[in-house]
């Protein structure tokens, strides 16, 4: 970290056009540094120089002078009459949070639990992780994993009697503490896109609306901490230690204070505010009170995570039957990451989950006709949908399932089906329209013009494309890649990943449902459709003439139609029975998640 010189120039001191500070002979200078902090300072000569600091001198090389703090010097440098007092307050604190977090595991979890239970418990842990994550960083490095896989037993411990509990607070069970731990282990900005969705996010915050041509004036803070987490994490000399974001979350900020040039967020400048609206919130009460650009991003995600996991319990709640399908999709590591990031992704997936959870409720649920308060609520979550990601609203095909005698008429059977699908269909293309005709930052696109003219063409281009990534799309994709997917894992560990999701969706569920072959198409058709959307969009929108697949498509994409997939591909060919498939889920979530933050924490550190 820079030390600022600016404050304690004087006559003896100066700071030249280069930013190298000089100094006359005979002056001391003394700096107030962090005391986590690593002391790096250069010399133009060193000769005459003695640097001293408790009590202790040191000789510089190479007219660098360089000085690490350790846990030594981190205990005795921060122990004092205010270090007593707020150990004290934070002890209270603490242990009113863990006992809160206890009561659930051992207690609620085995009784309805409310929506306020949830809040609480994933704020309980939200606010532990922050006083206590980057401390135990600071103190395990990458042994901060043996605390985790700890806590996993803990939870396994406390779902001994899985009798009365059902999937979706088994969900909460689980996701409360994996989804939080993902807020703090994958750095910032690492997910894909977050840099840009964050700048989207300040933008809003402002109530700036106004179009401009992809480039906007950023602050100086937001763009040394996006920098600092997120340039060439690949590199080792830019491995992110716990100093790293101990130093950020105490940093004083200048939010007035702006970037000489202007940052480039073309990619998502014309995405629908919707999903921006929690962000946008924390971000402006974040610079109105000064916080740092990481306790922004932390909070921001953090109550993304929220969102996410309280539509997802919905779903999984409400759904009659495929339950175990939507418990693996809302706790796919891949799932979890967007959810737990400042983007668009956790809206849309979340969102399309609970439609087709809804629907299903409708359609296979005991109800004997559907009420003006269902219809409402169908509309609602159509036209959220509509303002999220365009292409997924195929996903309301499934209305096809609900039977006629579920309506008081067949005219209005019709309607109903055609409207919601229809309508849905309109305000999604409007919402949208302007990113498919906005100017790309690429050339020699192919287009919508080479698509028609050429048709047979693209259509071998779109199934070399599917050829080469139906298993990162269907499976691999959502538990591989994470933090710009630049995890790369042993092969020793994607290989137990696979066999254990492979069992995952095979073995046989108590909340099955035989489905016949009108149905079988239907869930079908969605993903394609869907996927031959999105295909359509990269294919014409980010795909140059000199690439023989299409660019620009990642697995996450498909995540909101990987229900129907699954649903449609169930009861084909092999079935896993076992006797206890809910002890079963645990343990395999258990593996999987010891394995993914093992990887992250490995690669990271």
């Amino acid at each position: 970290n820079s030390i600022v010189f600016e404050k304690i120039l004087n006559e003896d001191l100066a700071i030249n056009d280069n930013g190298l500070l000089f100094a006359k002979n005979g002056t001391s200078l003394y700096l107030k540094q962090s005391v986590i902090d690593k002391i790096d300072i250069k010399f133009e000569n060193s000769n005459e120089i003695i640097v001293n600091i408790n009590q202790n001198n040191y000789t510089i090389e190479n007219n660098v002078f360089i000085y690490n703090m350790n846990i030594k010097d981190i205990v005795s440098n921060s122990i004092n009459s205010n270090t007593y007092i707020a150990f004290f307050v934070l002890f209270i604190i603490e242990y009113f949070l863990l006992k809160n977090v206890q009561n659930f595991y051992t207690k609620k979890i085995k009784s309805n639990i409310t929506y306020k239970d949830i809040i609480i418990l994933m704020m309980s842990i939200f606010i532990l992780c922050f006083f206590v994550y980057y401390i135990l960083y600071l103190l395990l490095d990458i042994y901060i994993i043996i605390p985790i896989i700890l806590i996993i037993i803990y939870i396994l411990c406390c779902l001994k009697d899985l009798s009365n509990i059902g999937l979706e607070r088994l969900y909460i069970a689980f996701v409360a503490f994996l989804g939080i731990i993902i807020v703090f282990a994958i750095p910032p900005f690492n997910v894909p896109d977050e840099a840009s969705h964050f700048c989207k996010a300040y933008k809003q915050s402002l109530l700036a609306f106004k179009n401009d041509n992809g480039f906007i004036e950023v602050p100086l803070d937001i763009i040394n901490s996006i920098d600092k987490f997120a340039s060439n994490v690949h590199e080792a000399e830019n491995k992110l230690i716990a100093r790293a974001y101990i130093s950020d979350i105490f940093k004083n900020c200048d939010y007035n204070v702006m970037n000489d040039n202007f940052v480039d967020y073309k990619n998502v400048k014309n995405s629908s505010p919707l999903p921006y609206i929690s962000s946008s919130i924390v971000m402006f009460l974040g610079v109105k009170f000064s916080l740092s650009p990481l306790i922004i991003l932390l909070i921001s995600r953090f109550i993304n995570l929220m969102i996410t996991v309280l539509l997802c319990y919905l779903a999984i709640k409400i759904v009659p039957y495929f339950k175990k399908i939507f418990f693996i999709v809302c706790l796919f590591p891949g799932f979890l990451q967007q959810a737990a990031a400042v983007n668009m992704d956790y809206l849309t997936n979340s969102i399309s989950i609970l439609i087709i959870a809804f629907i299903l409720y409708l359609a296979y649920g005991k109800i004997e006709k559907i009420n003006k308060t269902q219809y409402i609520i169908l509309g609602v979550l159509s036209l959220i949908l509509s303002f999220c990601k365009f292409g997924y609203f195929p996903i309301l095909l499934l209305l096809l399932l609900i039977p006629k005698n579920k309506f008081e008429s067949k005219k209005q059977e019709l309607v109903t089906k055609s409207g919601y699908i229809i309508v849905t269909f309109i305000v999604s293309f409007c919402n949208n329209i302007s990113i498919s005709t906005d100017s790309n930052s690429y050339n020699n696109l192919y287009g919508i013009k080479y698509l028609f003219t050429n048709f047979f063409d693209s259509i071998i281009i779109f199934f070399r494309t599917l050829f080469f990534r139906i298993d990162q799309d269907i499976l691999k994709g959502f538990y591989e890649g994470l933090g710009y997917y630049t995890i790369y894992y042993r092969p020793l560990v994607k290989f137990i990943l696979l066999i254990i999701y492979f069992l995952f969706i095979f073995m046989e569920s108590e909340c099955c449902k035989k489905i016949n072959l009108k149905e079988r198409i239907i869930f079908l058709i969605i993903p394609i459709l869907v996927i031959s959307l999105i295909y359509v969009i990269a294919f014409t929108q980010w795909t140059t003439r000199d690439q023989n697949v299409i660019w620009g498509i990642q697995p996450r994409y498909f995540l909101p139609v990987i229900i129907p997939l699954y649903i449609g591909m169930s009861k084909i060919g092999l079935k896993i029975e076992v006797k206890n498939p809910k002890k079963v889920y645990c343990y395999f979530l258990s593996i999987i998640y010891s394995l993914i933050f093992f990887t992250i924490i490995m690669f990271f550190a």
